[in-house]
Parts: structure tokens; sequence; C-alpha cells
């Protein structure tokens, strides 16, 4: 008799005899592992932490073989952006977010915002060393908005962007995931100095969707969230663990509280906070840094606190020894027909980030 050890029992091909005139009806086992069998159970298949969605992540036991792994809910197979894609779901914004993904939490999954990307500069003139330079969202698969200010004077060809990224990526993986940038678009108004009209698109030579791959819903113009909205910024952090993505609780404050506290700063009092920007206070212990610029800020649609759109993303840092300045962030629904009209100027798609 065959004996499976830590192994399940499993009902294989069933066959028909008749011996002494009875008819016997004998199924036949197998021996599947505990892995396969809870895949098979769960419809789900072992995938490294990282790479799985909070909401996909299978209640049952974890018996994936590697502890940095979990049981992950299967997905349809990659598909290559740079050919077709029919399917309306794959030119969507990811705008419902499970409660698992907005949970007062710091550390997150890439695969929770599968539209938060890295912005890179080749430091030695070649794909090997990369110095993280800014973060931004997916709007399409071969663009991406960022602060003006990241991107300001800078050649396509210093530039590279990761999308699918791992949690702690070596030198030989971030050469392996970034893509070339084509193309930069940054406002015709922008200033340096002020910061002013601080949005930029970065136009990528291609990329690859998958399970961790999706795109941010960019507002209509007009569309603000009101003050007191919990809204959150994702980032990339430097920690014990790596470079991982951050999740940073913040509060919208209104412009006048906002540039009251700007004016206790070096910005001084005669300061007047521009229509390009919208500001909020965090809620942690965590500030966010000048490394955090070109980062989304995601808050509630407000009349639909269901829909999760990118209202901001970082602009500015104000340091101050004496205060605690608020967060400061692009009005992205302020640009929404710039960035219209640069994605049309360059023969893209809109669509991807439309919500309605």
């Amino acid at each position: 008799m065959r004996r499976c050890s830590n192994l399940h029992l499993e009902m294989g091909v069933q066959k028909v005899f008749i011996v002494a005139g009875i008819l016997l009806l004998v199924s036949e086992f197998g021996c599947t592992s505990e892995d396969e069998q809870l895949q098979k159970s769960h419809d789900c298949e072992c995938t490294p932490k990282d790479l799985c969605r909070s909401a996909d992540v299978s209640t049952g036991a974890n018996n994936c073989n590697q502890t940095s792994e979990v049981c992950c809910k299967k997905i349809p197979s990659i598909i290559p952006i740079n050919k077709t894609i029919s399917e309306d779901k794959l030119k969507k914004c990811q705008h419902h977010l499970s409660s698992s993904q907005i949970k007062d939490k710091q550390e997150a999954n890439h695969a929770d915002f599968p539209w938060m990307v890295r912005i890179s500069e080749q430091t030695d003139g070649s794909n090997s060393e990369l110095s993280y330079k800014c973060g931004g969202s997916l709007i399409h698969p071969t663009v991406v908005l960022t602060g003006a200010h990241c991107v300001f004077g800078k050649e396509p060809s210093q530039l590279r962007v990761v999308a699918d990224e791992l949690s702690s990526p070596t030198a030989k993986e971030l050469s392996k995931l970034s893509k070339q940038v084509t193309t930069i678009e940054v406002h015709e108004d922008y200033d340096n100095q002020t910061l002013e009209n601080d949005v930029a698109l970065v136009f990528l030579q291609n990329i690859t969707q998958n399970n961790i791959i999706g795109f941010t819903c960019i507002p209509l113009k007009g569309i603000l969230p009101d003050p007191g909205t919990k809204c959150f910024v994702t980032v990339w952090r430097d920690d014990s663990a790596g470079n991982t993505l951050k999740k940073l609780d913040l509060t919208i404050i209104d412009d006048e509280t906002c540039q009251s506290s700007l004016r206790k700063t070096k910005l001084g009092h005669r300061f007047i906070l521009h229509n390009s920007f919208i500001c909020g206070d965090s809620m942690d212990d965590t500030d966010i840094t000048k490394e955090d610029g070109g980062s989304p800020l995601i808050c509630p649609l407000p009349e639909n606190p269901q829909i999760f759109i990118q209202s901001g993303l970082v602009a500015r840092l104000v340091e101050s020894k004496e205060y605690n300045p608020p967060g400061v962030f692009v009005n992205t629904a302020n640009f929404r027909e710039w960035i219209d009209s640069k994605m049309k100027e360059n023969n893209v798609d809109t669509s991807y980030y439309s919500y309605s």
C-alpha cells in the first residue's frame, strides 16, 4: 500500500470492476503536498508577501514552503501592454480600495497601491547605478505623473522608472525592472523658485502590466477634498528592512490655516499660498520629507467616499525647528485639463486615469 507521509490523500480517477457478479466502484488516490493542497483548495498560489495585495491573501493556514510567501489569489496570465488590450478592466484606474488597503498602518505592500513608482537617476551613465530621486504614479501604461521639481533640467536618458518593484531590490534587480524614459513634459508655468505649478509627465518606452501594476485616478477640475478629509500619501523609505513602501495618513486643512502656518516659517509673513497647492497635516509621527517629492496624495471623492482619487502629489518641504508646518501638495484637479492636453499631444489614451 502506498503511504503519504506529511501529505494529503487526493481522490483521483474512479474505475469500475465486476467481481463475483458485484459491481464495484473503486477510487484511486494520489498524494499531494500540503502546499499543492492549499493552493487547490483556496484557488491561490504561493507568492512573495510584497507582491500580493492584502485583500488577496488567503485566510486559511499558510503552508507555503517559504516564510516570506503567502497563498495569494490566482490572477490571469501577464499581458504585455505593448500589445492591444481590449478588456475594459485593464484600462480602468483602481478607485475602489479595500479596507485592508486604507486601514491605519504605516508599512504597505506594493501590490496594495499598484500605481506607485520610483523615479531614479543614472549616476554613472549606465543602468547599473541608479540613485533614487522621487516618487510618482502611473496614470497610463507608459506615463507617470510626478512633480516638476523632480525632473526639471533633466534629460530623458538620465532617468529610469521602476514600477513592478520589490521591497528591497538589489542593483541587479533594479537594472532589470527599470524602464527607459523617452519624453519629459514639465508644466510651462513651473517656477523652480516658488515651486508653483509643480507638475510633470514622464513618458516611458514600455511597461508590462501584471498583478502589481495599476493606475491612479485623476480628479476632474474643481474636485477638491474638503478640510477635515482623511487622506494618505504613499512614499518610499529606507529602513532596517531595506527600501519599503510606507503609507502616511494625514488630514486636509483649509488654505487660510495652511498659509498662516507657513508664514511662521522661513517663508515669512508675506507668503501667499498659490492656488496650485493644497495642504494637509500629518496624523502620525512620520513626517513627509524632501525625498517624498512627486509621491501621490490619495483622498476619497467628496460626493462618493467609496471612490479614491489622487488629489495631489508631494510638492514642497518647509523645514522649521520651531514650528511643525503642514505638508504642501500639488492640487492635481487644477491640472486635469493640462494632463489631458499633454496626453493627447503625445497620442496617448486618457481613459486609464478616468474613474467615471
